[in-house]
């Protein structure tokens, strides 16, 4: 079960640049640990996740909305220019006052 995530965390950089998307393996121990230190640290400012199918969406959904304490939102104008990593059409979790999630509803096969 792998998921592909970008992620800005602690503080955005000098310039505006997206990060380098990552695998995370939620089906190896130390994968799903590392994934759900993000979640429950919360020190996410953004976080952008695509998975390969709708079983890895849904552990994705329960894990930033059960874990995380993540609500799901819609983005207003002003978040959607404010944030780096939302792309039209995503799910937005937000997690505290300023921790979002953006998760592509879409399955991604392909990019696995």
């Amino acid at each position: 079960m792998k998921i592909l995530a970008s992620v800005i965390d602690w503080e955005y950089p000098e310039e505006r640049e997206i990060p380098t998307p990552t695998v995370w393996d939620l089906g190896s121990e130390n994968g799903l640990l590392g994934f759900v230190l993000e979640l429950a640290n919360g020190v996410v400012l953004e976080m952008r996740i695509e998975a390969g199918n709708d079983e890895e969406l849904t552990a994705v959904h329960n894990l930033i909305t059960h874990t995380g304490g993540g609500k799901l939102i819609t983005l207003t104008p002003e978040q959607k220019t404010a944030v780096w990593l939302y792309q039209e059409g995503d799910d937005c979790y937000l997690q505290g006052k300023d921790g979002y999630f953006f998760v592509n509803p879409i399955p991604q096969p392909d990019k696995f």
